[in-house]
């Protein structure tokens, strides 16, 4: 791998791992403006800061063993940085009382339902079992996380129905 090859992926490492803390923040944010789901807001927070060392972990092993890592298919940069410049303004229009508690599930949902459009575990490839055991358990956590998110917000329609009549 050469050194371009090496600073790229770390680069790309680095901005993912941020994207995992600022999800973690997004969730804290909804945890204090959800009272419902109280259950749901904090375990998906303590998922995201386990993703981000997971990230850190595989930014490890590229630097311990470079030669066993490589550019991914195409990755886009600047979509995750809008990405994570989007989360943040969110949040922080959370934070002032500019997003209503019954829209967080949506806003959640679709924000998960991004990170897996944007394929950024696509981004560095390796045969190395350790890095693909790790980039795959993230990859299952966030359809997961996307599935739970989707599951609350249909047992929230159901329970709507069932009042209304």
């Amino acid at each position: 791998m050469t050194k371009n090859d090496l600073q790229a992926i770390q680069g790309i490492l680095e901005m993912i791992s941020e994207a995992e803390l600022t999800l973690g923040e997004f969730y804290r944010a909804c945890a204090r403006i959800s009272r419902e789901d109280q259950d749901l807001w904090p375990v998906l927070e303590e998922e995201e800061k386990k993703h981000h060392a997971m990230i850190r972990r595989i930014s490890e092993m590229v630097a311990e063993r470079p030669d066993r890592f490589r550019l991914g298919k195409s990755f886009s940069e600047s979509a995750l940085r809008t990405f994570i410049g989007w989360l943040r303004e969110k949040t922080k229009r959370m934070s002032i009382g500019e997003t209503s508690a019954r829209d967080l599930l949506y806003i959640a949902r679709d924000v998960e339902q991004s990170l897996i459009e944007l394929r950024f575990c696509e981004a560095v490839q390796s045969d190395d079992v350790d890095f693909n055991d790790l980039l795959n358990r993230i990859r299952e956590e966030t359809f997961f996380h996307r599935e739970r998110i989707s599951r609350r917000i249909k047992e929230r329609a159901f329970s709507a129905i069932i009042l209304a009549r």
